[in-house]
This record gives structure tokens, C-alpha cells and sequence, in this order.
């Protein structure tokens, strides 16, 4: 949601809110645009493969509701900063678990094919890459608190980080996949 980030913060700066407030609010927009980009094939997962009603993720939304209105409240944009570095931890770990056994994680994650006898080694393949651009955010996010500059600064990096790491995946995702082609044969 980079274009939300990025835009919302153009927009918000344009209409005058100060440059804190503005990075709080896109940085929101950006997060409820995440939320509901996935919460669909969330639904559709927790209803197929955790027999769950979809009446169980509104205390997931109402949890990311508070948040949200959290962040608006305390206004600061190393909270928000925080709060998704947290989320990106959460999500690196989760694939890590998915890589080491855990197949509720592995199957949320990286649904593959178990017929296939490639399938293993491909979930691996993906929830490692996973794992990986999380982690590569999480730090790159934090090594903007740490050194602080600009908020401009900040929208920009945090708003190009994404596409180049999605870059990146897609790169470790091909050279992965000729390894696993090259072991197959």
C-alpha cells in the first residue's frame, strides 16, 4: 500500500495538516487499505481451512479498529512506525514457524499441493522469501527511527521499500526455484 501511504501523505500535506499528523493519518490509510486487501481471502481461509465462521474476525478487525484510533490519538509517527514493525515481526516469525513444522502457518502462508512432490520444498522456498522481506522491512523501518531523519524522508524510503523488495522476492523466488529444479533432476 505504498500509493496510499505516499499519496495520503502528499494529499494531507497539501491540505495544510502538520507534517506528524499527516505521516500518522496516511500512515493509517495505508495500514486499513492492508487490512482490507487481505481480509477477503482471510474470510475465505478461516471459513475452508479452520471450519471458523467469519463472525470470528470481527474481533481481529475491532482489535485493528482500536489500533488504528490509538495511533490518531497519540499522533506521533514512531508510533505508528513501531506499530508496523511490530506487525512485520509478527508476520516474519509466522513464516519462520510455517519453515520449521508448523503447518497451520505454512498452509496460511504458503498454500501449496501436498500430491506434488515439490510442494515442501517450494512452501519453504516461499515462506523463507517470506520471512525475509518482512524481516528486510522491519529493519529498514527501524533504521529510520533510529537514525531520524526527515518525515519526508521516511514516506519516501518507507513508500519505495515495498516495490523493491517485492522485487527482490520475485528475483530470490526465480533463483530459488532453478535450485529446486536443478535438485530435482
Amino acid at each position: 500500500m505504498p500509493c496510499v501511504f505516499a499519496g495520503s501523505w502528499t494529499l494531507l500535506r497539501v491540505l495544510g495538516f502538520d507534517a506528524a499528523m499527516a505521516f500518522v493519518l496516511a500512515a493509517v490509510f495505508a495500514q486499513t487499505a492492508q487490512v482490507w486487501a487481505v481480509l477477503p481471502g482471510h474470510v475465505r481461509w478461516q471459513c475452508i481451512q479452520l471450519q471458523r465462521p467469519p463472525e470470528a474476525l470481527i474481533w481481529a478487525v475491532g482489535a485493528v479498529f482500536v489500533i488504528h484510533v490509538f495511533q490518531v490519538w497519540w499522533a506521533e509517527p514512531w508510533m505508528s512506525q513501531r506499530i508496523v514493525s511490530l506487525v512485520g515481526t509478527l508476520y516474519a516469525c509466522a513464516a519462520i514457524m510455517g519453515t520449521r513444522g508448523e503447518t497451520r502457518f505454512a498452509e496460511r502462508f504458503a498454500p501449496v499441493d501436498q500430491t506434488d512432490p515439490m510442494a515442501q520444498p517450494f512452501q519453504r522456498l516461499l515462506l523463507h522469501l517470506q520471512a525475509g522481506v518482512a524481516a528486510t522491512f522491519v529493519v529498514v523501518n527501524e533504521t529510520l527511527l533510529f537514525t531520524g531523519p526527515p518525515l519526508e524522508w521516511r514516506v519516501a524510503i518507507l513508500s519505495l521499500s515495498p516495490p523493491v523488495l517485492h522485487v527482490g522476492f520475485h528475483i530470490g523466488l526465480w533463483f530459488g526455484c532453478q535450485r529446486l529444479w536443478d535438485e530435482e533432476r
